[in-house]
């Protein structure tokens, strides 16, 4: 997905994510904080940095993470689904590396001026 700040057209962002040194397994805590861990999708369609504030944060985890491969990486998805008066209404998933969907997280984010 597009880089922070690069004036993007489409607030969204999307990558692989994991860690350098695998845990030994994969939990709950790990996938929430997995879904946190990418920069507000506003920020690629903004010109610069912003100062945001998370003002709600709704995290479901849809399958078992002690299944999954503490070595592979996930692919993260986010995209700013409304937006009014500053205040961004986001939804971030996490994927394995075969489409299916583990874990869903709505945020909304409020853009300080």
């Amino acid at each position: 997905g597009p880089l922070p700040w690069s004036g993007a057209k489409v607030p969204e962002t999307a990558g692989w994510i994991g860690l350098g040194e695998p845990p030994s397994v994969v939990d709950a805590p790990l996938l929430v904080a997995y879904l946190d861990a990418y920069w507000p999708a506003f920020y690629s369609v903004a010109d610069g940095p912003r100062p945001m504030a998370t003002i709600s944060f709704t995290a479901e985890i849809l399958c078992d993470p002690s299944k999954l491969d503490p070595k592979a990486p996930l692919f993260f998805r986010a995209r700013t689904i409304a937006e009014h008066e500053g205040f961004q209404l986001e939804e971030r998933m996490l994927y394995d590396a075969n489409g299916e969907l583990l874990a869903a997280n709505q945020q909304t984010f409020c853009v300080i001026k």
